[in-house]
């Protein structure tokens, strides 16, 4: 029986289910760099094109049009009517070119008409006699010019409309000698030196760039979250292989794992605690994880069948690179620590790395057995500090390793060790070549590494569809190197770091080991 965390009506925060919001955030966190460097982008290329930009300036005046004053209210009110009628009117008037030759000719620019209508606006506010005038020019003088000279051409203009064509002198009178039209524009406001440039509006184009830019890595974050096939959850790893996760190994920070040239973990992670560092150094704390991982790995082997525990177990992965041997190494040394005696074979003829994991020869092993050169006895090697665990070393590379793992002498070898000892088998990966498939249907089945963050769920449905095509029992899988910190913790269901704090501030015992502590352990919620 495989422990697993009891239902509960509320999930701890590891097992809460996945909402939008959550989704969110994990994107995110996951993502915060490419969406930063995206925004940073945005707010650079819109810096680059305001620059680019030439400057323009805005100046802004206002007429008004009168007809005539008078002291009689019902007169008075029918004139403002009149005067609002017309301002409607001369909108359009004032868009003329006759009104952008005289605006030109008063302001004394070197511009052409039609440039300068290009560059004038006139808008009548509703329910008003008054008429407002813009003007955009490349400087502020001229385009406070322009727009003064605009209300005076404008209202030249209409006074020769209204008096038939006429020109009106100062007094007033037409050049037939009547009286001139009681419809007048007049300047209400006049336009000021603008102080600064109406385009391009650099806060404005800074913030579309950033909004654009947060737009862009947003889409590029989702994008790759959608495309993105990796594991991503132990919950995912469970449903896409249909067995249960044994365990969680935690990744190690660098300096407490060292491999060497090849790849192969000299220092062992599941060792003792006394061998774990000084009291309350982190190495201790995250050698105290591991360590509880792998007894977790093995309590839950155990459990499996407590009638008919596996005795030869086969551990592989879908492909090299996943930690298959670092996982049989330290599942074999965690047996033996509990006076479980254990033999590890080292069948990954190709890349034989278990005997230098412990510092052994690896010369002489398993496929000399094979070949008749050696008895088991001769090269079983018993690893330093640890009399319940013999290794068995791959040996000689030989050119046909499929051959060697299918002999009947092999399934002999192994059916004898397994008589008085439980044996870890550290197989080839499973995609790569058959070996695994095979050794795992012949024995009491494999367990399947799977590197967290980093194996395809892809492979790891070819793996498991491997083991099942030759009627292979999948144990179950390890979740290999997963975070220990952050979201992706609570995501792949870690909660090692709950109660390794339990040793961190143990006194230290005479005998130079840690002393027990008085101070509770939570229970594991893994189990």
């Amino acid at each position: 029986m495989i422990q697993n965390p009891p239902a509960t009506e509320n999930p701890t925060p590891g097992e809460q289910t996945s909402s939008p919001v959550r989704d969110v955030i994990q994107l995110l966190r996951n993502h915060w760099k490419t969406i930063l460097a995206s925004a940073l982008i945005g707010v650079l290329l819109a810096a680059g094109w305001a620059l680019m930009q030439p400057r323009t300036y805005k100046a802004t005046t206002t007429a008004v049009v009168t007809a005539g004053s008078s002291e009689n209210l019902g007169v008075a009110l029918t004139a403002d009517n009149l005067a609002k009628s017309k301002a409607v009117q001369y909108e359009q008037l004032a868009k003329s070119s006759a009104v952008a030759d005289k605006a030109v000719k008063h302001s004394g620019l070197d511009v052409t008409s039609a440039r300068a209508l290009s560059s004038v606006s006139v808008t009548v506010p509703k329910d008003t006699a008054q008429m407002q005038v813009e003007v955009v020019a490349p400087t502020p003088d001229a385009a406070a010019a322009l727009s003064n000279a605009w209300v005076k051409g404008l209202a030249e203009e209409v006074d020769r409309v209204e008096n038939g064509g006429t020109s009106v002198d100062e007094k007033g009178v037409t050049e037939g000698g009547s009286k001139s039209s009681i419809i007048k524009v007049q300047q209400l406001v006049e336009a000021t030196k603008p102080s600064a440039p109406f385009s391009p509006n650099i806060p404005l184009a800074l913030l579309v760039g950033l909004a654009a830019g947060l737009a862009v890595g947003l889409g590029i974050a989702a994008l790759r979250t959608i495309l993105d096939r990796r594991i991503k959850s132990a919950s995912a790893l469970e449903e896409r292989v249909k067995a249960p996760v044994l365990a969680s190994v935690p990744l190690v920070r660098k300096g407490v794992k060292n491999p060497d040239e090849d790849g192969a973990t000299r220092a062992l992670l599941a060792r003792d605690e006394a061998e774990a560092g000084e009291v309350g150094s982190k190495e201790r704390r995250e050698r105290f994880r591991i360590t509880e991982s792998f007894k977790e790995l093995r309590t839950n082997l155990q459990f499996m069948n407590p009638d008919n525990p596996p005795r030869v177990i086969v551990v592989s992965s879908s492909v090299p690179g996943e930690g298959k041997s670092t996982i049989s190494t330290n599942l074999a040394l965690t047996l033996a620590q509990s006076n479980i005696p254990t033999v590890l074979i080292d069948a990954d003829l190709r890349r034989p790395v278990v005997a230098r994991a412990f510092g052994l020869v690896n010369t002489v092993g398993l496929t000399n057995v094979v070949v008749g050169n050696a008895y088991p006895e001769d090269v079983l090697q018993e690893v330093p500090g640890h009399p319940a665990l013999r290794v068995l070393a791959g040996g000689s590379v030989p050119p046909n390793p499929s051959e060697i793992l299918a002999s009947s002498r092999f399934d002999q070898l192994v059916q004898g060790l397994a008589q008085d000892s439980m044996v870890i088998i550290d197989a080839p990966p499973l995609l790569p070549v058959t070996d695994a498939a095979i050794l795992a249907a012949r024995y009491d089945g494999c367990i399947l590494v799977v590197k967290a963050g980093s194996t395809n769920v892809d492979a790891i449905s070819k793996a498991a569809d491997n083991l099942k095509k030759v009627r292979a029992k999948l144990l179950g899988t390890v979740l290999n190197q997963v975070p220990t910190k952050g979201s992706q913790a609570s995501y792949y269901q870690y909660y090692g770091g709950y109660y390794a704090d339990a040793y961190e501030s143990r006194p230290e015992g005479e005998d130079g080991a840690a002393a027990p502590t008085k101070k509770k352990r939570r229970r594991r919620s893994s189990k």
